[in-house]
């Protein structure tokens, strides 16, 4: 739903709760809202959550409402028996406002001082307009009533845009290839290697009897000739003795190999037969 199309929905539904109140016709803007929240949830993509939203934001007004009016900063015209009570009107008119969190207001988001300064603003004009037309009647000091307004709106706004942002939080589906390369390895570790695999058996057999070189073939290239991997080992903590063929702990480390025997510290070079 555009913008411009959804600020026009909440004006008219206003007009009509307000202007019915102020004539007697208390459930003219009821029916009005009715009819503008069904066209919204039509219009939407995501109904569930814009209802339970009108709903909550419903609820949220008619306390709201109730606890203004019993501080005496207004009543509603057109009850006589209770009326310091939010009347259906005026409720239909907070879930209307709800509509408009998520489209024309929803720039609002995150910018909760803005939306305490355009409570205190705005709040009391537009109360100030209802009871211009009828709709509710202000205490007798006009300044009071208003300045009142002013603060509790100044508090409203900031928690419905807290009420929006908890039951309207945007979900974030998975994107192939969106996530970076560290998140993949921080979200799935993947196991530390007891040894790393460097040669193979047969090239650490060429080796001099096991010494490890960094220009040995790799096992996957010896693989065709039927050798088997050979692991290298860390070495151990300092000043302990590893007592084996290719010599204790100073050596940088140990070659495990399956064909091989006996070893030698001593460095070679390996001369590749073509």
């Amino acid at each position: 739903m555009s913008r411009l199309l959804n600020f026009a929905m909440f004006y008219l539904g206003w007009f009509a709760c307000v202007a019915g109140a102020g004539r007697g016709q208390l459930w003219l803007g009821p029916a009005v809202v009715a009819v503008l929240l069904m066209g919204h949830l039509l219009l939407t993509r995501d109904r569930v959550r814009e209802a339970t939203l009108a709903l909550t934001i419903g609820l949220f007004g008619f306390a709201v409402d109730t606890l203004q009016a019993s501080a005496g900063l207004y009543a509603f015209s057109g009850t006589s028996v209770l009326p310091w009570v939010c009347p259906p009107w005026m409720a239909a008119l907070w879930m209307l406002f709800a509509t408009t969190l998520n489209s024309s207001m929803g720039w609002l988001g995150g910018r909760y001082r803005l939306a305490a300064v355009l409570g205190a603003l705005f709040g009391p004009v537009s109360y100030l307009a209802g009871a211009r037309l009828g709709a509710i009647e202000l205490s007798a000091s006009v300044l009071v009533s208003l300045a009142g307004i002013a603060i509790v709106w100044a508090l409203a706004m900031p928690a419905l845009l807290v009420i929006r942002d908890t039951l309207c939080r945007p979900s974030r589906p998975w994107r192939r290839g969106s996530e970076t390369r560290s998140s993949r390895v921080d979200e799935f570790p993947q196991p530390r290697p007891a040894a790393q695999e460097i040669a193979s058996s047969r090239a650490g057999t060429c080796l001099c009897q096991g010494v490890p070189a960094s220009q040995s073939r790799s096992s996957v290239a010896v693989s065709s000739l039927g050798a088997h991997p050979a692991l290298i080992s860390p070495p151990v903590a300092p000043g302990e003795s590893t007592p084996s063929p290719s010599g204790n702990d100073t050596c940088p480390g140990c070659m495990v190999s399956e064909t091989s025997t006996a070893t030698s510290t001593l460095v070679r070079f390996v001369v590749s037969r073509a």
